[in-house]
């Protein structure tokens, strides 16, 4: 049995496979066992890494025709046989110690999961590293701690990919990722669930993995994944659901990751989704609100302002309003501003299609508020 399963999930990287092979096959923690889930690439991603599974036996890869990256973890999970379960994205790539720092982490603590900090990589212009202290907020490097205790931990940003989890823990729990083809933030409800789950914890300031920076597609101005966070989150809520005593622990936490995954969604959307996504949004977190199941004290005082804006202080159309000035503020021109809004009234005069009225909770009454705004 190897100390250390990496699984890796691969579509369609050619331009970066090489380099993050080579920096997971030269780990200093020899004894791992690499599993790479080829979900149905369509460039050469397939045919490096059976290269790699050629010249070194320690790494196997599973090729799937294409169902998500929520299936291929799933399937990499099935399949790893590890003590500890590290996962490596494949336009990322590791420093060489990354699993024995961490693997020696868990084993000094015992510790059902260890994270670390990362670097973001950046290759406009010059090649360089960012130091991302990702674990800031949490203020407690290398000490053993329960989640529970430490609500900070669930405000912090997934990067799945920076962590060691005992698969024991895993197994016992049931804990694998929500498969939704095409979707995003999968990472949301899998985070949660370790945390939910892991009774040991232990953080490392060490930065040991590059995330990349210029792989980025800004796919969620998509209708279709309007509401995948909102998918994430039924999935959190259904799992607590399986395990009670989880419940009472964590729906308050729970409820508060909600506001702040949603608002930061929010922040991320194209304004013709805005309306649409901060009806639900308002809807779900006035529900919790009213069982008294948010943690205020757990909030930056910046995230309380701005649950109370969005709750009490503002009406529906006032928010969004708010959320136009501040969009439009950017341009320099008027012409620039009435040809993007131009633009932005053709997009919302495809949310009248049929197809688009079959999107759950957006109503067409949306759509006829928000051409209101517009036009203020």
């Amino acid at each position: 049995m190897p100390k250390v399963s990496i699984i890796m999930p691969a579509y369609n990287v050619e331009q970066y496979i090489r380099e993050c092979m080579d920096s997971v096959v030269s780990q200093t923690l020899t004894d791992i066992e690499i599993i790479a889930v080829d979900d149905g690439s369509t460039d050469s991603t397939g045919r490096i890494l059976d290269e790699y599974a050629a010249a070194d036996k320690r790494v196997r890869v599973i090729h799937k025709k294409n169902s998500g990256y929520g299936a291929s973890m799933n399937v990499g999970l099935n399949e790893a046989e590890g003590d500890y379960i590290g996962i490596v994205e494949t336009d990322d790539f590791a420093e060489r110690r990354m699993f024995e720092r961490l693997y020696d982490t868990a084993v000094k603590f015992d510790a059902d999961t260890v994270k670390c900090n990362f670097y973001k990589y950046y290759t406009n212009k010059e090649p360089h590293d960012v130091f991302a202290e990702n674990l800031k907020d949490v203020e407690l490097y290398n000490e053993p701690f329960a989640p529970v205790d430490h609500p900070k931990l669930f405000r912090v940003s997934p990067s799945i990919w920076s962590c060691l989890y005992r698969r024991k823990m895993i197994e016992d729990n049931g804990i694998r990722f929500l498969e939704t083809p095409g979707a995003s933030y999968q990472d949301t409800s899998f985070s949660f669930k370790v945390w939910a789950c892991s009774e040991k914890v232990v953080l490392i300031n060490d930065p040991l993995l590059h995330y990349r920076q210029d792989n980025i597609s800004s796919s969620i101005n998509s209708e279709g994944k309007l509401f995948c966070v909102c998918d994430e989150y039924e999935e959190i809520e259904r799992f607590l659901d399986e395990h009670p005593d989880k419940k009472e622990a964590f729906e308050s936490i729970k409820n508060t990751s909600k506001f702040i995954t949603y608002i930061w969604n929010y922040g991320r959307l194209g304004l013709e989704y805005k309306y649409v996504f901060l009806l639900r949004m308002k809807e779900e977190i006035m529900e919790a609100e009213k069982a008294s199941k948010i943690d205020r004290d757990n909030m930056t005082e910046r995230q309380r302002m701005r649950l109370n804006e969005l709750l009490y202080d503002r009406t529906t159309e006032n928010y969004i309003q708010t959320t136009k000035r501040k969009l439009l503020r950017k341009h320099e021109s008027i012409k620039e501003l009435a040809d993007e809004n131009k633009m932005l009234k053709k997009k919302l005069a495809r949310y009248e299609e049929p197809l688009y009225k079959k999107l759950r909770r957006a109503p067409a009454a949306g759509v006829r508020r928000i051409r209101k705004l517009m036009d203020k």
